[in-house]
């Protein structure tokens, strides 16, 4: 399961934040993070991922133009290929 956005390791999330700004030439801090709910599956993950983009999306003026986000997760080191949801099968990573 995803750690990184408890609040016990803010220390880590910090360093991390820390090492994208240095790559990026510029300070770098992450907006937001997902809620802290159970998830024991990538599925699990990938569920609160989409719901936390389609409540960010509901909420974000349409006019705000493209959104682009970056997602740092391995999905409890899972492939994503072949896992289904409700919607309907994974077939593609992309």
């Amino acid at each position: 399961p995803s750690s990184w956005r408890r609040p016990q390791h803010a220390r880590r999330a910090a360093f991390l934040e820390s090492r994208i700004s240095k790559q990026l030439g510029k300070p770098f801090t992450f907006d937001d993070r997902t809620v802290i709910r159970e998830e024991r599956t990538a599925m699990d993950r990938l569920k609160c991922l989409g719901d936390y983009v389609e409540t960010f999306c509901k909420k974000r003026d349409s006019n705000a133009g493209k959104l682009r986000l970056l997602v740092l997760e391995d999905f409890c080191i899972s492939a994503l290929s072949g896992l289904s949801s409700n919607e309907g099968p994974i077939d593609s990573c992309e």
